[in-house]
């Protein structure tokens, strides 16, 4: 095994969308009285986003895209 440093590191964070948990809830049926859940559209039910540690800030705004 290599000891060599990688330079696309990421850093896990807790996904707000779900609370980390990495699923959601919601009321479905007529009735509003069933409650259904599914996993978190924004961590695909990790519980946590993968972030960049070093994130680009970006000084383009759409309209100054040609």
């Amino acid at each position: 095994m290599s000891n060599t440093e990688n330079t696309n590191v990421t850093a896990k964070k807790t996904c707000e969308g779900c609370g980390g948990s990495g699923q959601i809830s919601f009321f479905r049926g007529v009735s509003r009285f069933v409650m259904d859940w599914d996993d978190c559209p924004d961590c695909l039910g990790t519980g946590y986003v993968q972030e960049p540690d070093d994130q680009p800030t970006s000084t383009d705004t759409p309209d100054d895209r040609q």
